[in-house]
C-alpha cells in the first residue's frame, strides 16, 4: 500500500508541475503576442497619428487651462472692485 500511496503523490505533483508549466508557457504565448502586436503597431503610420492628436488635445487643454485661470483673475477682480465700492 505504501508504494501505491507514493505513486499517486508523485502523479499529482508532476500533475501540478506540468499545470503550472502550462499556465507559463500561456503566460509567455500571450506576452509574445502583446509583443508582436505592439511591434506591428509601432512600424505602422498610427503612432505618428496618435502623437499628432495628442498634440491637438494638449493644445486645447492648455487653451482652456489659461481661459479658465483668465476667468478666476477676472471674478477676483470684480470681487475686489465690489468690495471696495461698497
Amino acid at each position: 500500500m505504501g508504494l501505491l500511496e507514493d505513486l499517486l503523490e508523485g502523479t499529482s505533483a508532476v500533475a501540478d508541475t506540468l499545470d503550472k508549466g502550462s499556465q507559463a508557457l500561456r503566460q509567455g504565448q500571450e506576452g509574445l503576442e502583446y509583443t508582436k502586436e505592439r511591434l506591428d503597431w509601432a512600424k505602422s503610420d498610427r503612432p505618428k497619428k496618435d502623437r499628432a492628436a495628442c498634440a491637438d488635445i494638449r493644445r486645447k487643454m492648455d487653451s482652456m487651462r489659461r481661459r479658465y485661470i483668465f476667468l478666476w483673475i477676472l471674478i477676483i477682480v470684480s470681487t475686489v472692485a465690489a468690495m471696495h465700492f461698497l
